[in-house]
């Protein structure tokens, strides 16, 4: 009986020692941000402009699963996988509200440019919503798409004065640094197609 005890204890010691009960070493994460309007553009100076109108901006509202902070991407039909190693350091969803305020305040479209978090009387109020933000990869070949659906509503009235679908799609390197570099293309091009149409 002592000698099997015996025989359990080294056996225990040995399986310690080659590490089956050492904690094992997470991976190393890599975190991103959306890289569009540089802060130094601020800057800039618009001119004199004969109207005050105020926009209001809503926070970006995300369609499951892009409202968390994984990078997706898509290797066969109907399936979507994140990049383990790598993640946004934000939710996309309020990166991409603030390059939407920086953006159109950058555009002199509309004399104040403020958050939905901001009591005010403005005039017009924008919403987007993020239903597509993936790499799609087919063999060694990917794209980047991304696509929101933006609204403008006028306070008053809360009706919907205009609406339009932004579909951005761009051939990008099947990695998660491909995935990055599309992520920051598709959307400083889904913001100069959003001004454009606000401008209309």
């Amino acid at each position: 009986m002592l000698k099997n005890t015996l025989k359990v204890t080294i056996c225990a010691i040995a399986l310690s020692g080659c590490g089956v009960f050492a904690p094992v070493a997470a991976p190393e994460l890599h975190t991103y941000q959306l890289e569009v309007v540089k802060h130094a553009d601020l800057q800039t100076q618009c001119p004199a402009n004969n109207w005050n109108t105020i926009l209001q901006i809503t926070h970006v509202r995300a369609d499951a699963p892009y409202d968390t902070f994984n990078m997706f991407y898509s290797d066969a039909p109907y399936r979507l996988s994140p990049y383990v190693k790598n993640q946004w350091v934000s939710l996309p969803s309020a990166m991409l509200t603030q390059a939407i305020q920086e953006k159109i305040l950058l555009s002199c479209k509309y004399a104040s440019v403020i958050s939905a978090d901001i009591m005010t009387n403005a005039k017009y109020r924008l919403t987007n919503q993020v239903v597509n933000l993936k790499q799609t990869i087919n063999g060694s070949s990917a794209t980047f798409n991304m696509t929101v659906i933006s609204h403008l509503i006028d306070n008053k009235t809360n009706q919907v004065i205009k609406s339009n679908t932004f579909d951005v799609e761009l051939p990008v390197e099947a990695t998660p640094k491909g995935y990055i570099e599309g992520a920051n293309q598709a959307t400083g091009k889904f913001l100069d197609e959003l001004i454009a149409w606000l401008k209309q």
